[in-house]
């Protein structure tokens, strides 16, 4: 924005050969065209040899489509959204995302996709800004879309941004916080006593023209015609064989692409190829193998990297470049009972669901890595050495380092003990419990906490967070919604490290509902009293302090009297002194 004005930008074209460049700057269509003009340019790029054409369509509204024809080929052009000065729009059913003025977007087919301008001028809103209580208006103003102004209230200063306006509601940010969508007759009560209220909306829609321009040239669409892999629910230390075929289904001849298959954030090397020879029409087919040494969630992927010949366009399609598929990775289930062998860097899951790795193999020892609960150990086991990992009993039958295996076997056993390996074993799900793995063999203990102290994670009965930081911190807070005291008469906040509720008393008042009435003020046959509780107005000769007490307003005499009759006693004093 210059001066307060949206500027216009200028269009430039560039297109280089062989030998020449040729720069061409379009501007305006005229130098009296309105702030907000929208031009859609579709530009392909191509070869200087190459034929272009260019033609102008338009105006296309917000929410409504256009079809121009252009080379024979029809295309879809539709005008989706509007968000203050950025614009989105779909060409062919592919999403251009929010654009500023100046942005451009490549289609699919190469064509280049460029706002130039906006016409929403006509979309203005009028605002009022007012004191609370007692109502009054300060000033009034029309903002249009993306507005930032500052105004003077009460001797303060006060920014105000126009975030975006529609047919129906507005946006608005006050000094530095957002109002939320507002319709007309909105209010919203900002700084000391302001507030900002919505009155009308004047709306028109905005349009759009547009230039589209296509352009002759082949394209290359390389493509991942299948995609396999084998065993398709493969157990951790399977051999893993993903399989692909690619073929190039475009026109364009010259080309050298390349090829990638990785694991998704799994640690696995990938492996990348060259494609040569890949003619229109021709398929190559790829195989990559692998061990997966652990379990999870995998994603193989497959990525084409086209590199295209010179003068062609860019390639038509990419989505069919890439291709992925999940793998879940199990585990084997360990024999119950029965001796079984297992390999180094084996994994094998017992009953109860822990997980065991042997990690190595020695002449009179191996090393487990067992997985409870998820936790974590490793221990070392000698032959004949047998330990309980859940209701199951381990034990290493025979060692066997030419083949760096072990025959191992497994018990289950029916008891009510809880064997443990560690205290993460012992989770018993409840916080009021400090869960430990004690004894030998270990097995879990669970202690009730009763003591007040903090970092156990629990609040004892009769604990404060005075000796006991597991317990809630008074006046707590995230933000000042949790705050709210039902007292009008205050200000309520959340602040503070670590946040704590505050509250400003405003006036020394009544609260009533979101009101607050300050001491003898009256409203609907009540008075606020000087115990800051509403109280009925008195009638006559009822006993009162202040006139506001008073259904007829007047206290004399210490009571409530009509207006006449104090009248007629401050007659009768002033004839008994000679007024």
């Amino acid at each position: 924005m210059i001066n307060g004005y949206k500027s216009i930008p200028f269009i430039i074209i560039v297109v280089t050969g062989a030998t020449d460049t040729f720069i061409n700057v379009i501007p305006p269509a005229t130098t009296t065209m309105r702030p907000l003009i929208l031009i859609l340019t579709l530009i392909a790029i191509l070869p200087l040899a190459a034929a272009v054409t260019c033609e102008e369509f338009g105006p296309v509204g917000l929410g409504t489509t256009l079809e121009p024809e252009i080379d024979n080929i029809e295309y879809e052009v539709e005008f989706v959204e509007l968000a203050g000065f950025r614009a989105e729009f779909e060409v062919e059913g592919e999403s251009t995302g929010l654009l500023d003025i100046g942005d451009s977007f490549r289609t699919a087919d190469g064509h280049l996709f460029t706002l130039d301008a906006l016409d929403d001028e006509d979309t203005q809103a009028l605002i009022r800004f007012l004191t609370v209580d007692p109502e009054e208006t300060l000033l009034s103003d029309t903002v249009e879309d993306g507005a930032a102004l500052s105004y003077t209230l009460e001797g303060d200063e006060h920014d105000l941004e126009v975030l975006g306006l529609s047919e129906t509601e507005a946006r608005f940010e006050i000094d530095g916080h957002q109002t939320g969508g507002m319709e007309e007759g909105d209010e919203y009560e900002f700084g000391d006593n302001l507030m900002l209220r919505l009155t009308t909306i004047s709306w028109a829609a905005p349009t759009a023209e547009f230039t589209l321009c296509a352009a002759e040239g082949y394209a290359p669409d390389l493509a991942v015609q299948s995609f396999s892999i084998e065993p398709s629910s493969p157990s951790v230390g399977d051999e893993v064989r993903i399989s692909f075929v690619i073929v190039n289904q475009g026109k364009a001849t010259d080309i050298s692409p390349s090829a990638r298959v990785e694991w998704d954030d799994s640690g696995i090397p990938g492996e990348g190829w060259t494609l040569e020879d890949m003619r229109p029409g021709a398929e190559k087919g790829l195989e990559y193998t692998t061990i997966i040494t652990k379990p999870g969630a995998y994603i193989a992927q497959l990525r084409l990297n086209d590199r295209t010949c010179s003068g062609c366009r860019e390639e038509s399609t990419l989505a069919n470049n890439y291709r992925n598929r999940s793998v879940e990775v199990g585990y084997r289930d360990a024999p119950e009972g029965e001796a079984f062998l297992a390999a180094r860097g084996s994994y094998w899951r017992f009953p109860d669901g822990s997980v065991f790795h042997l990690q190595t193999v020695l002449s009179s020892s191996v090393t487990f890595e067992i997985t409870t609960a998820g936790h974590t150990v490793q221990r070392l086991f000698a032959k004949g050495e047998e330990t309980r990992v859940g209701d199951a009993l381990l034990r290493v039958e025979e060692i066997d380092t030419s083949s760096a295996s072990a025959r191992l076997i497994i018990d289950p056993e029916d008891t009510d003990v809880e064997w443990c390996v560690t205290a993460a074993d012992c989770d018993d799900g409840y916080r009021t419990t400090i869960d430990s793995c004690e004894g030998n063999p270990p097995r879990c203990v669970h202690a009730q906490i009763t003591a007040c102290a903090g970092g156990d994670g629990y609040c004892p009965s009769g604990c404060t967070y005075d000796d006991d930081t597991d317990c809630a911190r008074p006046n707590a807070c995230q933000t000042a919604s949790d705050c709210d005291d039902d007292d009008a008469c205050t200000f309520d906040r959340c602040e503070g490290d670590p946040k704590e509720c505050t509250h400003q008393r405003l006036a020394e008042g009544c609260s009533v509902g979101r009101d607050c009435y300050q001491v003898g003020q009256v409203t609907e046959g009540e008075y606020c009293a000087t115990d800051l509780a509403m109280a009925q107005r008195k009638a006559e000769g009822e006993p009162c302090a202040e006139g506001y007490e008073c259904e007829s307003g007047v206290c004399g005499g210490d009571a409530c009297v009509r207006p006449g009759f104090l009248k007629r006693i401050l007659a009768w004093f002033a004839g008994l002194f000679g007024g």
